[in-house]
């Protein structure tokens, strides 16, 4: 017939018989070989498709049509051309965020500190101590970094844990004995006993109740300082250095 003759090869005349082109791409991080390519009529051609380590192959289409996460495809008996096309996706890896009591770090990730980080990519984190607290040490895949303010991980490849730890600063709490009459003031929680010891330090934020206790033949008039006034207990939190003078 008609059609038989213009699609049959052209055998036995000395004339080249008619070539396809079957036009191969691949993704962002993938390869696919050979590259677009010409094949005889009647030929086989078998493409391998491959993913570098950062990505991986997704799905593989034939003319339009998907033959799902396959590594190679041979076109068998070609009289036409073909298109093969290979999807990838980047993969991703997780830094677990955390932060000790007394401070912060961002980014903090999901609800479980998880923070989602495309592979070859940087991430940076930055850790922030809360008022009266200062970065005691940072903790990177279980080694100690010190008391850094940042960390920057770097070609992510991997999961990994960074973790910081805060203290709180330790203010001086000062007590002056004022007057001619004599006698103890104590603290609690304990630090402070004067006459032995007039001076205790003590955690950011805590409450210290200092109590007046006057020796016979002596009566306590009052407090001053530290906020403090009156003759009961005196409560002082702390923030920064301070002094009270028991009278």
């Amino acid at each position: 017939s008609v059609n038989s003759l213009l699609t049959a090869p052209l055998s036995g005349t000395g004339e080249t018989p008619p070539t396809y082109t079957i036009t191969a791409t691949a993704g962002s991080g993938g390869t696919i070989t050979p590259s677009s390519t010409t094949v005889n009529y009647g030929g086989s051609q078998t493409f391998n498709i491959s993913a570098d380590s950062c990505h991986t192959l997704t799905d593989v289409k034939v003319d339009g049509i998907s033959q799902g996460a396959i590594t190679s495809y041979t076109f068998t008996n070609i009289t036409a051309d073909h298109t093969i096309e290979a999807s990838l996706a980047i993969r991703s890896y997780f830094i677990t965020a955390e932060a000790h009591s007394g401070g912060s770090i961002s980014p903090s990730g999901d609800s479980h500190g998880k923070v989602q980080v495309a592979c070859g990519a940087n991430q940076t984190f930055f850790i922030t101590a809360d008022p009266g607290y200062y970065i005691n040490d940072v903790k990177v895949d279980g080694v100690l970094q010190g008391p850094i303010n940042s960390y920057t991980f770097t070609n992510v490849t991997a999961n990994h844990t960074i973790t910081a730890f805060f203290a709180s600063n330790p203010y001086m709490l000062t007590v002056t004995k004022s007057g001619i009459g004599s006698g103890t003031v104590t603290s609690s929680p304990t630090g402070i006993s004067c006459g032995i010891t007039c001076s205790g330090t003590f955690n950011y934020g805590t409450s210290v109740i200092l109590s007046a206790t006057p020796d016979a033949g002596s009566s306590f008039t009052g407090w001053s300082g530290g906020g403090c006034s009156g003759t009961g207990d005196c409560t002082v939190t702390m923030t920064a250095d301070t002094t009270v003078i028991a009278n």
